[in-house]
């Protein structure tokens, strides 16, 4: 998944949920931890997240998700979690790396950091 791609689910998930603020772990954190990467080596099409201060608005994601309208038209989706179902190390919140700004029409990106 490309930057822009992920800044577009961002926006997508901030008007579905109305969150301004979302946590982001599997591959697509590589985002955060190295901006420069290449998009060619960023296969998936899909971004794992949920919303950092109100995880219950998650599930609103699946309007965005596999299989829904956004995934056909734009090829790549959300996919709601719950932080308990990503495996993030003792003292993960304290440690979030923001994504690099983008089109995300205010809504953030962060991704756990190392210790």
């Amino acid at each position: 998944m490309k930057k822009q791609q992920l800044d577009h689910i961002l926006r997508a998930a901030g008007d579905i949920t109305g969150q301004k603020q979302f946590v982001i772990v599997g591959s697509q954190s590589l985002h955060g931890k190295h901006p420069d990467i290449a998009d060619d080596i960023m296969m998936s099409v899909e971004v794992d997240l949920f919303a950092s201060k109100k995880p219950d608005a998650t599930e609103l994601l699946n309007e965005i998700g596999v299989d829904s309208p956004f995934h056909i038209t734009h090829g790549f989706y959300a996919d709601p979690i719950d932080e308990r179902t990503a495996t993030l190390p003792r003292g993960w919140k304290g440690r979030l790396v923001n994504l690099p700004a983008g089109d995300t029409n205010g809504v953030k990106g962060a991704v756990p950091g190392t210790a």
